[in-house]
């Protein structure tokens, strides 16, 4: 099997457990999997305390390599890029040999370069989303359109052309849309800092305007009118009154209406306030995505993350998985 790196930060798979009897609901594989991940997120704060970028105060990557201009235009990561323009359909044979129930969220954006240096090309993704909805059904790939953000490279009205480009391209091959506006994190104001000496102006406060509510309420037309409900995710404001109600990435009742999963009505406590997700565990793992994205909650780091690129093994149940020397 390729790797598992295959779908990069385009597209997050949500699991939900196995059929009786296939493998991988062991108790054993479990832990053996959580203790990876354990490992995995311990030595990520010794690399980056090794490398300056962990402060005194906050577990925050303080990069300085994100945008390393050497880094992002080497051949190498032209190659790693071009290996993942497209996910092999037939390896979701494996997934369902084993079992597992899932369905994906694929995010979209179609940024400029500046802000999405290494994502596939535009028309890749859309065959990609195209070919995994034709296998697993409309309902069972989901679009994200996140995070919105407004700069003077991004405005309004670039929105809603984007928006309704990509709609129009997705009709019929799914459901539901998620949207949500960009928070500034301090990593991630560190990250976008480095685009202000190349001119781009982010609003910081776009997300308390009331330019984002005729935002919102044009993209729900947009989605109405492409067959799509719309909904947020984890944002402050409620935008139910212009058409964009708060949604569930972790969403308890697809998957009831899926497999009949049962609803238990419970928000997943470990997660933000506004979050409506179901209660999950998190196999991810940051600083694995080669794409390089400045907006990206997850990759503060590309030495580390085109390292981890290759050290990944495809016979691993994790990602990535700490290698004591």
């Amino acid at each position: 099997m390729r790797k598992k790196f295959i779908l990069g930060l385009l597209v997050v798979a949500v699991f939900v457990g196995t059929a009786a009897g296939c493998r991988g609901n062991n108790d054993a594989e479990l832990s053996e999997l959580a203790e990876l991940i354990e490992l995995a997120e311990l030595e990520e704060l010794s690399e980056l305390e090794e490398l300056g970028e962990l402060s005194e105060i906050e577990t925050l990557v303080e990069t300085d390599e994100l945008f390393d201009e050497e880094l992002l235009n080497s051949d190498e990561l032209v190659e790693l890029a071009e290996l993942d323009e497209l996910l092999e359909l037939s390896e979701l044979d494996e997934l369902d040999e084993l079992g597992l129930r899932y369905y994906f969220q694929f995010t979209l954006n179609n940024y400029p370069k500046m802000l999405e240096p290494r994502v596939p090309d535009f028309n890749n993704r859309i065959e990609t989303f195209l070919g995994l909805s034709e296998r697993l059904g409309a309902a069972r790939v989901i679009w994200r359109y996140d995070p919105i953000i407004i700069s003077n490279l991004t405005s309004y009205e670039f929105h809603l052309r984007n928006f309704a480009r990509i709609a129009d391209s997705l009709k019929g091959a799914t459901q539901q849309v998620m949207v949500s506006m960009l928070d500034f994190y301090q990593k991630t104001s560190r990250h976008l800092c480095e685009l202000k000496q190349r001119g781009i102006v982010f609003d910081r406060e776009a997300d308390s305007s009331m330019d984002v509510n005729e935002l919102m309420r044009g993209i729900a037309q947009i989605a109405k009118s492409n067959g799509m409900a719309i909904f947020s995710c984890a944002e402050e404001r409620d935008f139910t009154e212009v058409g964009v109600p708060p949604g569930h990435c972790i969403d308890e009742y697809l998957l009831h209406s899926l497999w009949e999963f049962p609803c238990k009505n419970k928000k997943d406590p470990g997660q933000r306030k506004q979050c409506g997700c179901a209660v999950s565990k998190d196999i991810g793992i940051n600083n694995t995505c080669i794409h390089g994205c400045p907006y990206c909650y997850a990759t503060g780091n590309c030495t580390i993350a085109s390292r981890r690129y290759h050290e990944h093994n495809p016979s691993s149940p994790a990602m990535w998985e700490y290698r004591k020397l």
